[in-house]
């Protein structure tokens, strides 16, 4: 369920922005310091409960700690993205990737 409403998001989006022809439209009289950025794609890969525990760690654990963890975590995920072709022939060399599917 959740999958379908972020692929309608994305769609919804790029029909927008096809419509358009731009990704962003300035005002004249709009300010850099006024514009600001979500990032989407933090949501689709880590989670809800990732990002709020990550707001909450800090309190509990303290800055150094909760940064060490942030720091690991997206080392973990970019070696996963980089190897995601070779983690992919594996999976369908195994015939693992009908359940991801």
């Amino acid at each position: 369920m959740l999958l379908r409403l972020h692929a309608a998001l994305f769609c919804f989006n790029g029909i927008t922005v096809l419509q358009k022809d731009s990704f962003l439209q300035l005002d004249q009289n709009a300010k850099l310091v006024d514009l600001s950025a979500v990032p989407i794609a933090m949501p689709m890969i880590a989670g809800p409960a990732t990002i709020t525990a990550a707001v909450t760690f800090p309190e509990h654990y303290g800055k150094i700690v909760t940064i060490m963890a942030i720091t690991v975590a997206i080392g973990i995920n970019l070696v996963l993205m980089l190897n995601a072709i070779q983690i992919g022939k594996l999976l369908t060399r195994f015939n693992h990737m009908n359940a991801l599917i």
